[in-house]
């Protein structure tokens, strides 16, 4: 577990699911510290697909976003699963504005994050 003044991370195992837990502010400030959540799950934890819980996430600025979508990236290219979970809808607005959703959510979970929106 890691404390930034702006944002909590936490993380769970579930089998072979690694969660990411973030609370706070995920912006300018706070974003290095996920990345660096991000980047100890990739090297030390073998296959486990990485899940991130953003439900305790009341604001993600550009920097945050572009914490996540690397996170995506590299997950990926190291041949493991990667999908946020549960923003707020503050949050889903924004991946909603950049495009971000379908790389940050699977369709279906995309699908009724959108509609909780309204």
């Amino acid at each position: 577990m890691r404390i930034s003044p702006l944002l909590f991370i936490d993380r769970r195992q579930e089998g072979l699911r690694t969660w990411i837990i973030a609370a706070g502010a995920l912006d300018l400030d706070s974003a290095p510290v996920l990345a660096d959540a991000f980047a100890r799950e990739l090297k030390g934890r073998g296959t486990a697909d990485l899940h991130v819980d953003l439900s305790g996430v009341a604001f993600c600025d550009c920097v945050g976003l572009s914490a996540l979508l690397t996170a995506a990236h590299d997950t990926r290219a190291a041949g493991r699963a990667f999908q946020a979970h549960s923003p707020v809808p503050a949050v889903l607005r924004l991946f909603g504005l950049t495009g971000a959703t379908d790389i940050l959510l699977s369709r279906s979970h995309a699908f009724r994050e959108a509609a909780a929106a309204g």
